[in-house]
């Protein structure tokens, strides 16, 4: 709603809710008003001291802090992190700020379930002009272990290579492959470890679409692949067809 009625960006959008939700106070169902999450912070940013560049930065400092530091050592990082921002620009206050949740918990003992919930989650952004989207986020530890199996083996060396139309498509340990062909697509392949892990995520999941474990529909439709493309693009591609005909 607010990237509507603001014509903002979403990033943009989200982050100002974030800042008005930490900078803000709030009321309690009881009629209690509290106190901002950040005082130091609200106060430097009314004061126009800050940014909302800075603000993201104490935001996303203080969300790493493991959820056992006490509220004392938690009110004292805010007020540092504050002055920092006083004085440097975004990107230094947070290496800085890094280095101060490093210093309270230096072996990451501390941190635990709770936190790595509250961390956890993988963002798929918007295509860009030429289609690729990017992709970012946190995998908790068994989610790691499991991303970390499935690419051991669909994302090895000659394994699902859109490039190669002799490389093996799955798993690099079924049993029903040859090492022959898979190591000649091995020597074949030219990919980067990057673009290994892509293909082999790429593969997965249309191994998955095809098993019809995805479900039946999806918003009214049959869970399926559909591509669509303008006519300026069908039109282009005929036109590279012809040439290279």
């Amino acid at each position: 709603m607010l990237t509507l009625m603001t014509r903002m960006r979403p990033g943009a959008a989200k982050a100002r809710v974030e800042a008005m939700d930490a900078l803000t106070p709030s009321v309690t169902p009881s009629g209690e008003v509290i106190g901002p999450r950040f005082p130091e912070t609200a106060q430097l940013l009314a004061a126009g001291v800050i940014d909302l560049d800075h603000v993201g930065v104490v935001i996303e400092v203080m969300a790493d802090i493991p959820h056992k530091i006490d509220a004392e050592q938690r009110a004292n990082t805010e007020v540092a992190l504050a002055d920092l921002c006083r004085k440097y620009p975004p990107g230094q206050v947070k290496t800085i700020g890094e280095r101060i949740v490093d210093y309270l918990d230096p072996d990451g003992k501390l941190a635990d379930d709770v936190d790595r919930a509250k961390k956890r989650g993988v963002d798929l952004g918007k295509p860009a002009t030429d289609f690729m989207a990017k992709v970012a986020g946190h995998l908790d530890p068994t989610t790691t272990a499991l991303m970390e199996v499935m690419l051991g083996v669909w994302a090895a060396p000659g394994m699902n290579n859109p490039d190669d139309e002799l490389s093996p498509s799955g798993a690099a340990d079924d049993p029903a492959l040859d090492p022959a062909v898979l190591q000649a697509a091995a020597d074949n392949d030219l990919r980067t470890q990057s673009q290994r892990n892509h293909d082999a995520l790429k593969a997965m999941l249309m191994y998955l679409l095809e098993s019809g474990q995805l479900g039946k529909t999806h918003r009214g439709l049959p869970v399926q692949l559909i591509i669509t493309m303008t006519k300026d693009q069908l039109d282009e591609a005929l036109r590279e067809q012809e040439a290279a005909a």
